[in-house]
């Protein structure tokens, strides 16, 4: 369990959630749904910067898209099982993408979501994970 002092909104303090999709409108979608109860967002376009990220600062869950250019979410998705083991991930798709989901829970994602998603499902799934 993180840190048990939390926040009014029931998030505890400095909360990081990397979020790697290629398309802007999901990013502020998720950026939308998570900032205002408390959660800090990064975002990612691809799979590379990403990684970037995680190597620069402390993130304490991912959310991937699967499809995206570059490396794409399941190469993400192995490359933060070996660098980063401890780092929950929820892996996203819809659409073609979306026959890739089971793949994404073998490589390693603790959750799927399915696009188009629910607001009150993204936040109980995030809200899951971060309190393991």
């Amino acid at each position: 369990m993180r840190e048990s002092v939390k926040n009014p909104l029931g998030t505890p303090p400095e909360v990081v959630i990397l979020i790697a999709d290629d398309d802007p409108l999901i990013l502020s979608l998720l950026r939308d749904i998570l900032c205002p109860v408390g959660y800090q967002v990064l975002e990612a376009a691809n799979g590379n910067q990403a990684l970037s990220q995680l190597r620069q600062r402390k993130v304490d869950l991912i959310i991937t898209d699967l499809m995206m250019p570059g490396m794409d979410g399941l190469e993400l998705i192995r490359a933060v099982r070996r660098e980063f083991p401890e780092i929950p991930m929820i892996a996203m798709s819809g659409g073609f993408g979306e026959q890739f989901l089971p793949i994404a829970e073998v490589l390693g994602s603790q959750a799927i979501l399915s696009k188009p998603f629910k607001v009150d499902r993204v936040k109980e799934m995030v809200g899951g994970l971060w309190r393991r």
